[in-house]
């Protein structure tokens, strides 16, 4: 069964006759005559009859009717729902992000891209995740592009550093180490921690900080999200190294910078090698690249 023959089958219905609907569909006669005994074979059941000089459906050809209507019609609408998708001004992107770019720097970047009027009727779906489960939505073409901390070993994407977050030790305001000003990462060897799980980014880069700094951490649990540790911490069950974001304020705790070692991570902008983007989600590339001053070319990721 062909979409062609579809569509004549619907235009014969509607015009009740061979001749204008032929003429209607810019093919002769004999071939829509054709293709229509073709459906009938193929369905094994007539689907018009005779009824004087015209033709009408049979009570199979209204059954087949209403079905061919709904089908048509839902492929009218993927067509120009894929059509817009292809439109430099009317397409939709896919973003993932790990959840601390949530608060405000992927807020702020998606508003500045919208308010620019030829992009005003470009849509976005965002979804956020751990940096595994954001870089596996990338590589399963669930998005276009990603911001997410840097994994080892996935040699298909792209990585381009576009910010950096300072880390901080937060405690809950009466604990010990809630007086210091600053601190030096080894004087809280003798507390325990609440740490990033193993699908965070930040995982093995602050397990890399601990080691670095000549202790291995007393853990109490792994937590994936920011806000729950913050949680956590506030309630004295351990003390946390988190980036510093906006949102720790809303939490009843003390936020210590870390004098030594100094840790700062990047969050990278990712996408996928050798995949073209619709026109849309390579607009919204584009004015990434332009606004953070990124080079297109350059594929080397340093200090990590």
């Amino acid at each position: 069964m062909k979409l062609n023959q579809l569509y004549y089958f619907k235009k014969l219905a509607e015009t009740q006759n061979f001749t204008k609907a032929a003429k209607a569909l810019y093919i002769t006669q004999p071939s829509l005559s054709y293709s229509i005994k073709c459906l009938e074979e193929e369905l094994n059941t007539p689907l018009f009859e005779k009824k004087g000089r015209n033709i009408v459906l049979t009570k199979y050809g209204k059954i087949f009717l209403e079905y061919v209507n709904k089908s048509l019609s839902e492929i009218e609408r993927g067509t120009q729902l894929v059509q817009n998708y292809g439109s430099p001004s009317h397409g939709h992107i896919d973003l993932a992000f790990i959840y601390n770019m949530g608060h405000q720097f992927v807020p702020k970047l998606v508003s500045s891209f919208s308010g620019i009027e030829e992009n005003k009727n470009i849509t976005f779906s965002l979804v956020q995740g751990t940096s595994k489960e954001v870089l596996k939505m990338l590589k399963d073409g669930k998005c276009d592009i990603a911001f997410s901390s840097y994994l080892e070993n996935e040699g298909d994407l792209v990585f381009k550093s576009i910010t950096k977050e300072e880390l901080v030790l937060i405690t809950a305001k009466d604990h010990p180490l809630a007086k210091y000003d600053e601190i030096n990462l080894i004087e809280a060897k003798d507390y325990p921690f609440i740490v990033y799980g193993e699908r965070s980014g930040l995982y093995k880069y602050i397990q890399d900080i601990f080691k670095k700094s000549g202790f291995e951490p007393i853990v109490k649990c792994s937590i994936e999200e920011d806000h729950t540790i913050c949680g956590f911490v506030e309630s004295n069950y351990g003390i946390a190294v988190i980036p510093k974001i906006y949102t720790l304020s809303s939490f009843n705790l003390a936020v210590i910078p870390i004098k030594n070692p100094k840790i700062e991570r990047k969050i990278y902008l990712v996408y996928k090698k050798n995949r073209k983007l619709a026109p849309a989600p390579q607009k919204f590339l584009d004015f990434i690249f332009e606004r953070y001053h990124i080079d297109k070319e350059d594929e080397h990721i340093e200090n990590i």
